[in-house]
């Protein structure tokens, strides 16, 4: 498998925030990255690692397991950005999707200092997953049907452990709300329209706002 190829950013104004964005199969870190920049840069080199079989399917099995080579890339990010002189030594993670899911598990693995949470499963006994959380911030939407119920639990979850967050439903979005643009196949976009997937730009403002605040609090050095 060849090597991922991180994308490196540099804010345009002084930022106290470093974050990694988590995957699916590329892990692009920044230093403050434009917004709406993680979600769509890596999509046109999803399968550029090996494609779909050596990058994708691999990535699903380390989101659930905790295990493989996206943690490694992951965590090389990590370091990376915690070394850079812009960097306040405090470093947080992105993802979207089954990268929600790679930022909830990291969240509660200790190694970063907050996590931004989009539309990600659960992990499997989270009350024990998340006990020593960093602090989450969390976007889902009130009609993605994959994860009804999901921000309630996560926000039980993070208050019963007494985690810093800010976990917030959009009734009037569903999955992937955070997109730009559609990014289904064209032939597909009616059912994805139908099943409640794809862009809601008034939800995903709220969500952008949320989350630079979030990680300008968490991130700010001491």
């Amino acid at each position: 498998m060849t090597p991922s190829t991180p994308y490196w950013d540099s804010p345009r104004s002084p930022s106290p925030a470093s974050a990694c964005r988590s995957p699916p199969c590329r892990t692009s870190s920044s230093t403050r990255s434009s917004p709406r920049g993680p979600e769509r840069r890596p999509a046109s080199t999803l399968f550029a690692d090996g494609g779909a079989r050596r990058c994708l399917v691999p990535t699903m099995r380390a989101a659930t397991s905790g295990r493989g080579r996206a943690w490694a890339d992951l965590e090389a990010a990590r370091q990376t950005l915690a070394e850079h002189p812009d960097c306040t030594g405090r470093v947080g993670v992105i993802g979207f999707c089954m990268g929600g899911s790679f930022a909830l598990v990291a969240a509660g693995r200790g190694a970063f200092d907050a996590a931004s949470v989009n539309y990600g499963l659960l992990p499997e006994d989270a009350e024990r997953a998340l006990a020593e959380s960093c602090p989450v911030v969390a976007s889902y939407g009130g009609r993605d049907r994959m994860l009804k119920g999901a921000a309630a639990r996560l926000e039980s979850v993070l208050e019963g452990a007494g985690v810093p967050h800010d976990v917030k439903e959009y009734p009037g979005a569903g999955h992937s709300f955070l997109n730009d643009a559609e990014n289904a196949p064209r032939l597909l976009r009616p059912l994805t329209r139908i099943s409640g997937i794809g862009p809601e730009p008034e939800s995903a403002a709220d969500a952008w706002r949320r989350i630079e605040g979030f990680f300008a609090e968490h991130l700010a050095g001491s």
